[in-house]
């Protein structure tokens, strides 16, 4: 069944990736998936994968651009960073199996967290979700708001590339 999941998030990738490569920048639908910052990410298979991002894509640029920033910093090597949408993420997360995940920002923490918690309220410490090491820290919508959240989510990351071995 494992497989036959991987083969299907590999499918819908390329055929994303085809999709952005041709300019199309935005879909009129969520999908679960989404290949990472524009193919940035490596074409990492399930066990492999060292960082999740779960993330509300805001369909901004400037978010995307600071969140390609994010993970281009991370330097996770060849099992590299994906990005999924919060909707079923725990599912998709039982298929990729990473290393940590990172929930960005209050609307894809919102899907996890215990009711009125707010990602200050939890940021900055490794806690678990649905069995994976799990960091929560704020979105790059937030980034772009308040630009002195930069230093913690550049702490939050830090945590994440010593916990994958990454310097």
């Amino acid at each position: 069944m494992i497989d036959r999941v991987e083969k299907i998030i590999a499918s819908i990738e390329g055929h994303l990736g085809i999709m952005r490569d041709g300019g199309v920048e935005y879909l009129p639908f969520k999908p679960l998936v989404v290949p990472a910052a524009r193919g940035k990410g490596s074409a990492a298979t399930a066990g492999d994968l060292k960082v999740v991002i779960v993330w509300e894509d805001t369909k901004k640029s400037d978010d995307m651009a600071r969140l390609e920033r994010i993970i281009s910093a991370m330097n996770a090597g060849s099992g590299g960073v994906k990005i999924i949408g919060p909707i079923g993420a725990a599912g998709v997360l039982r298929a990729l199996k990473p290393e940590v995940v990172i929930f960005m920002g209050d609307k894809a923490y919102s899907k996890i967290s215990p009711e009125g918690k707010v990602v200050s309220d939890a940021r900055g410490i490794f806690t678990e979700f649905s069995g994976f090491k799990t960091m929560v820290t704020f979105g790059p919508d937030d980034i772009n708001k308040d630009t002195a959240l930069r230093t913690p989510v550049w702490e939050d990351i830090q945590k994440v590339m010593e916990a994958i071995g990454v310097k």
